[in-house]
């Protein structure tokens, strides 16, 4: 359901986006929660580095909440803040990284790795399976919807 004139229903991909963030942030709060009180490595304790890395976490996908809510009150310019929005989770999720040092059948390994620990596996394939998909969708929409709008104002 494209979007023809302001005010008019809300784009899908930009309704999928904003779900898709709430699903984010819903899963990043869960995840803080069930953190224990103290965090200990080989003697060292990791609990305010774990916290930081957390916070971050949280605050990235509170800015892309932020993004998409823009999107959606945004008439001229929504479905490029919507697909803006997805490619930046996709940016972030993507271990570039380690991906250069191991390669793509590498990154997938390790990846499969940490998703098969019983603790974590909710979390793994939300993260890594679940809203990849969700964002590379909304990117597909929005382009979709770009393109019939372009083509119904062309007919005007």
């Amino acid at each position: 359901m494209a979007r023809t004139e302001p005010g008019q229903a809300k784009s899908i991909s930009t309704r999928l986006c904003v779900a898709a963030w709430v699903l984010a942030a819903t899963l990043q709060l869960i995840f803080m929660l069930g953190l224990p009180d103290q965090i200990v490595v080989d003697g060292q304790d990791l609990t305010h580095a774990n916290l930081i890395v957390q916070t971050r976490g949280l605050i990235f996908v509170g800015t892309g909440l932020v993004l998409s809510l823009i999107a959606l009150t945004t008439w001229p310019w929504g479905l490029a803040i919507t697909a803006a929005s997805a490619s930046l989770y996709l940016v972030r999720w993507l271990p570039f990284g380690l991906i250069q040092d191991v390669g793509l059948l590498g990154a997938v390994k390790r990846m499969w790795i940490v998703g098969s620990i019983p603790g974590l596996r909710l979390t793994a394939i939300v993260r890594d399976v679940l809203l990849p998909l969700a964002f590379i969708a909304v990117i597909a929409f929005a382009i979709r919807e770009w393109s019939y709008h372009r083509a119904a104002r062309a007919r005007l």
